[in-house]
C-alpha cells in the first residue's frame, strides 16, 4: 500500500507539472517562435515561475494568505494569460510540432522518472547532509506561514533571513497535490532535474537545430561530470598514488563502483568545493543553488529569444515580462545568480547590438517586481568583498573545466573571421598568462587570456550568424565567471583559509552551464569550420574526454544507490524522507509526527541547540516539523547574518529553562521568546541536568504534558 501511494503521487505530481507547461506552452510559444519546438521545452519553467510569483507576492503584501486557494487563483491566471496570447501566428511551420512537443515530454518523463528512481534509493532528508535539516525546515516554515517571509525555524522571532523561492516551489506543489512535506520534498528534487535536462535540451536543439545536439547538451550540462574522475579509477585499476589519492582496495569494479569516494574530486580546489549540476541536483537538498538551475537555463533561453525579432506588440510584452519576471525571480531563489545574469544580459546585449534602454527597463522592472522581498531584509550575511588570497591551481581548473576549454579552444581556432590575426593574439597572450601566473598564483590565466583573446575580437565580425553569437557570449561568461572568482570573493563569515568557498562553489556552478552549452554547440560548429582527419581527431579526442567525465557522475550514482553510503542515511526503498528515523531514534519519529498533525502555525517549541557545530542531530525537532525553535545550528545563522552574541545568548537562555530547578526562573525566559512547547527527548536527557528537567512534570500549574511515548515528552506552557 506504501508503495502504490507514493507512485500515485509521483504520478500525480509528473502530471501537474506537464499541466502547467501545457498552459504556459501559448506563452513560450510567443517569444520562442523560431524554436524547432516553439519553446515547449521552456513552457514547464516558465508556468511554475509564474504560478510561483504570484503565490508568493500576495502572502508577502498581506493581500491574500498562502494556500490553496490562493495556489488556485495563481493557476487560473497562468491559464488566463495562455488563454489570452494564444493563436499568435508566425514563426516556423507548425508540421511537426507535435511530434517534436513529444519528444520534449518524454525527455522530461524519462528525467523526472530516473530521478525518482535514485532518490528512491537515497530518499533521507538527513543531519549529516549538511544542508538537508535547514532546507526541510524552510519548507516546513512555509507550509506553516500565512504571510511571507516564513519565520526562520532556528531562530524563533525573526523572518527567514535567505531567498527561499526554490523551497516555495516545493511547497506550493505539495500543497496542491497533497503530497506530504517529507515526499515532495523528494519529487521537487526529481523535478528540478527534468526541467534542467528539458531546458538543456531545448536550448541545444534550437542553436542547432537538431535534436543530436540538444540530446549532447543535455549531456553536457545535466549529466556530465568533472573529468578527475577517472583518476580515481586508474589509481585503483593500478594501485598506484595520483595526487595525493591513494587507490582504493576493491575487489572487483563492482565492489569499486558501490564503494566510490564521491568527495574527493569536489574537493580538488583546496579549501572550498565545487560542484556540477548533476552533482548538487542529486544531492536533493533544495538547496539554492539546486533549485535555481533550471531558471538561469530558463534566463539563458529567454536571452536568446530576446535577440530576435518579433512580430507583434504583443510578442514584445510578453518577451520583455517574462524576462524580467525570470531574472528578478533570482532575488528570491538565489540571490547570488542576479548580478552574473544581468552581466550576461548586457553582454547579450553588446554582442547584438541591442539597445542598452531596453535592457535597462528589463532591470528595472525586475527590481521593482521583487521589491516586497527586498525590503524584507531576507538576504544577510555578505560583507562587502576582498582580494582572493590563495587562488585556483591550474590542475584543478583543467580538471573540472579542461573538456569543455578543449572543444572551445579548437571552436575559436576554427573561426574564419581573422584567424590568423587572433591565434597571434592568442600566443602573445600566453606570455601575460604565465607572467600574472607566475606572480601572483593566477594559473587559471594561461587558459583564460589565450581564450579571451580568440573570442572578443569576434564580436567586432558582421558575417557571424546568430547561434556562433551565441556561443561567444556564453564563452565569454564562463571566462568572467572563473576570472572574478579568482579576483575577488565575497566576504561572509568563513575566515581563513576558507574566504573563497562561498563564491567558488557558486561562481564554478554558474560557469558549468555556459560553458556546458556553449561546448554542445560547439561541436556543431567545429563539424562546419573543420574538415577531413583534423575533423574526426578533434571529435574523437573529445569524445575521449566525455567519456571519461562520465566516469564520476556514473560511479556516485551507483554508491548513492547501492545502500552501502552510509554518510547519506540509512533508508531507501521510498520517497518518505523521514521513514530512516523510524528505525535511528523510533521517539523522535512518534514525536516529529504528532507535533506536524497537531501543531497549527509557527508556535516556538524548546529544544537542545547546537551552539558550535553543523552537520549534528541537534534541532532535529524545528527542522523536521517548521515549528521555529530557539537556535538552530549557531554557525549557520551566523553564515546568514546572526551575530555570534546572538547565538551564545540564546543558547545559554535555553540551558536555564532546562537547567534551571526554579520554574519561576525558567518562566522568564520563555515568557521573553514566546516558547509555547518543551521538547524533551535522549538528546534534551544527555544534555540537560535530570534535576532541572524533572521541573516540567512537577509544576503542573504551569506546564501540561501533552505527548508521552517512546522516551519523549513534549509539554506544552499554560497560559498565565
Amino acid at each position: 500500500m506504501v508503495f502504490l501511494s507514493e507512485l500515485a503521487s509521483v504520478i500525480l505530481w509528473w502530471l501537474v507539472t506537464v499541466a502547467i507547461g501545457l498552459a504556459a506552452f501559448p506563452l513560450a510559444a510567443r517569444v520562442c517562435r523560431d524554436w524547432p519546438d516553439r519553446g515547449y521545452s521552456a513552457a514547464k519553467a516558465a508556468g511554475v515561475l509564474i504560478v510561483t510569483y504570484l503565490v508568493w507576492l500576495l502572502p508577502s503584501l498581506r493581500l491574500a494568505p498562502f494556500g490553496i486557494g490562493l495556489i488556485a487563483i495563481a493557476l487560473g491566471v497562468l491559464m488566463a494569460l495562455g488563454w489570452l496570447v494564444a493563436g499568435g501566428g508566425g514563426g516556423p511551420s507548425r508540421r511537426g510540432l507535435a511530434r517534436r512537443a513529444m519528444v520534449s515530454e518524454a525527455i522530461f518523463a524519462a528525467a523526472y522518472g530516473f530521478f525518482v528512481w535514485v532518490l528512491w534509493q537515497r530518499p533521507d532528508i538527513f543531519s549529516a547532509q549538511l544542508e538537508d535539516f535547514a532546507n526541510f525546515g524552510f519548507l516546513q516554515s512555509i507550509h506553516r506561514s500565512v504571510y511571507f517571509p516564513p519565520e526562520d525555524p532556528w531562530f524563533a522571532g525573526r523572518s527567514l533571513p535567505y531567498y527561499y523561492g526554490g523551497h516555495l516551489i516545493a511547497a506550493w506543489m505539495g500543497r496542491l497535490t497533497s503530497v506530504a512535506p517529507e515526499i515532495s520534498f523528494n519529487l521537487a528534487s526529481a523535478t528540478f532535474y527534468a526541467l534542467t535536462v528539458s531546458m538543456a535540451f531545448g536550448l541545444g536543439y534550437r542553436l542547432t537545430g537538431r535534436a543530436g545536439y540538444g540530446f549532447l547538451a543535455a549531456l553536457f550540462v545535466a549529466f556530465m561530470g568533472y573529468i578527475t574522475g577517472v583518476l580515481q579509477l586508474i589509481t585503483w585499476l593500478f594501485q598506484i598514488n595520483l595526487f595525493g589519492l591513494a587507490p582504493d582496495r576493491a575487489g572487483d569494479l563492482v565492489e569499486w563502483l558501490t564503494s566510490f569516494k564521491w568527495w574527493w574530486t569536489i574537493r580538488i580546489i583546496p579549501d572550498t568545493v565545487t560542484f556540477y549540476p548533476y552533482y548538487i541536483l542529486s544531492n536533493a537538498d533544495l538547496h539554492p543553488m539546486a533549485t535555481s538551475i533550471p531558471f538561469q537555463l530558463l534566463v539563458v533561453a529567454l536571452a536568446l529569444a530576446f535577440t530576435g525579432e518579433r512580430s507583434s506588440r504583443v510578442d514584445s510584452v510578453v518577451c520583455h515580462g517574462l524576462l524580467s519576471l525570470a531574472l528578478g525571480f533570482f532575488i528570491l531563489l538565489n540571490s547570488w545568480a542576479y548580478p552574473v545574469f544581468l552581466l550576461f544580459l548586457l553582454v547579450v546585449s553588446l554582442f547584438f547590438r541591442l539597445r542598452i534602454p531596453r535592457l535597462l527597463m528589463i532591470t528595472g522592472l525586475s527590481l521593482v517586481l521583487y521589491l516586497p522581498f527586498l525590503v524584507s531584509r531576507a538576504v544577510q550575511g555578505f560583507h562587502g568583498a576582498g582580494i582572493v588570497p590563495e587562488r585556483t591551481p591550474l590542475y584543478a581548473y583543467l580538471g573540472i573545466a579542461g573538456v569543455f576549454w578543449f572543444i572551445l579552444f579548437v571552436l575559436l581556432f576554427a573561426f574564419p573571421q581573422a584567424r590568423w590575426k587572433r591565434a597571434a593574439l592568442a600566443v602573445a597572450a600566453v606570455l601575460p598568462g604565465v607572467a600574472v601566473a607566475w606572480l601572483w598564483g593566477f594559473e587559471i590565466a594561461v587558459v583564460l587570456l589565450p581564450a579571451l583573446a580568440l573570442a572578443l575580437p569576434l564580436g567586432w565580425a558582421k558575417d557571424l550568424n546568430g547561434t556562433e553569437r551565441f556561443v561567444l557570449v556564453l564563452v565569454l561568461m564562463g571566462i568572467a565567471l572563473a576570472a572574478g572568482a579568482d579576483v575577488f570573493y565575497l566576504r561572509d563569515s568563513y575566515g581563513p583559509p576558507f574566504e573563497r568557498y562561498n563564491t567558488v562553489m557558486k561562481a564554478y556552478l554558474m560557469q558549468w552551464l555556459f560553458l556546458g552549452l556553449a561546448s554542445a554547440g560547439a561541436v556543431f560548429l567545429v563539424q562546419k569550420y573543420v574538415r577531413g582527419k583534423v575533423r574526426f581527431a578533434v571529435l574523437g579526442i573529445a569524445l575521449l574526454g566525455v567519456m571519461a567525465s562520465l566516469v564520476h557522475p556514473v560511479a556516485s550514482t551507483a554508491s548513492w544507490t547501492s545502500g552501502k553510503a552510509e554518510a547519506l542515511g540509512p533508508g531507501r526503498g521510498t520517497l518518505d524522507g523521514l521513514a530512516y528515523l523510524r528505525q535511528l531514534d523510533p521517539g523522535d519519529y512518534g514525536a516529529v509526527r504528532w507535533l506536524n498533525e497537531n501543531v497549527s502555525g509557527s508556535q516556538v517549541i524548546l529544544e537542545a541547540p547546537s551552539e558550535t557545530e553543523i552537520a549534528v542531530y541537534n534541532a532535529r525537532v524545528s527542522s523536521l516539523t517548521g515549528l521555529p525553535g530557539l537556535l538552530g545550528w549557531g554557525p549557520w545563522e551566523v553564515q546568514w547574518g546572526r551575530g555570534w552574541d546572538e547565538v551564545y545568548e540564546r543558547a545559554r537562555d535555553i540551558a536555564v529553562v532546562y537547567n534551571s530547578e526554579k520554574p519561576e526562573e525558567a518562566l522568564g525566559v520563555i515568557g521573553r521568546y514566546h516558547v509555547k512547547y518543551i521538547y524533551i527527548g535522549a538528546l534534551e536527557r544527555g544534555a540537560y541536568d535530570s534535576s532541572g528537567l524533572a521541573k516540567f512534570s512537577e509544576a503542573k500549574e504551569y506546564f501540561e504534558e501533552v505527548y508521552d511515548a517512546d522516551g519523549v515528552q513534549i509539554y506544552r506552557v499554560k497560559q498565565r
